[in-house]
């Protein structure tokens, strides 16, 4: 998820445990699945760099808003190279940080999380498809809320939610119709006057060690 009109900006975290020096090429989607290779970046020996994300978009992409997600791609082992992303501003306030998956470990078909959901606050739920084939998932929501999602290769579907409640402790499990690991689910809380975000963080649940 690397773009939303709530944020007033994107800005990536590079943290390389290389010895060596390493090249990086982003490739940014958007929501269709349409592919965009970025400007690399080469980083240096166990270096730490802060890019904003839209010097790593080529020029004449800069000013789209249909953006998905995007994919760092390096040589390496894994992990030795790792980013976060953080969408600042949201409505205002403060920002949050969203970290990336290894697509190898991706593997569970369903995954869930459970957040506390301010008065007023709206979910903001990103769905990607991190494959090169059609895949599909349920997104079921602790209140009763659904909604099944169909994603064409490496496309984005965003869904923002309201609980049907003022305040309190909101649910979803994402259950995926299409290859396990398939989807990949991203999300943030965010109030209007931006008072209050936080991310929400999903959980792979053939990877966890306890409930």
């Amino acid at each position: 998820l690397i773009g939303l009109p709530e944020a007033e900006g994107t800005e990536l975290v590079f943290n390389s445990r290389s010895p060596q020096e390493v090249d990086v090429t982003p490739t940014f989607y958007k929501l269709d699945g349409t592919a965009i290779v970025g400007n690399s970046v080469r980083l240096k020996p166990v270096e730490i760099r802060y890019v904003d994300l839209k010097k790593l978009i080529p020029g004449q992409y800069r000013n789209d808003q249909d953006w998905g997600g995007m994919t760092l791609a390096f040589t390496g082992g894994t992990r030795e190279l790792w980013a976060q992303l953080r969408l600042t501003g949201i409505n205002g306030g403060g920002g949050v940080d969203e970290f990336f998956t290894v697509p190898q470990e991706a593997r569970s078909e369903a995954q869930q999380a459970i957040w506390w959901a301010p008065p007023q606050s709206l979910a903001i739920i990103a769905l990607g498809n991190i494959t090169d084939a059609a895949t599909s998932a349920t997104v079921s929501f602790g209140d009763g809320q659904s909604k099944t999602v169909n994603l064409p290769p490496h496309a984005t579907e965003i869904i923002r939610y309201t609980p049907n409640f003022r305040a309190g402790g909101a649910a979803v499990t994402i259950q995926t119709t299409g290859a396990a690991g398939s989807v990949i689910p991203t999300g943030l809380i965010a109030t209007k006057n931006g008072s209050f975000n936080s991310v929400i963080r999903f959980y792979d649940t053939r990877a966890a060690r306890q409930p």
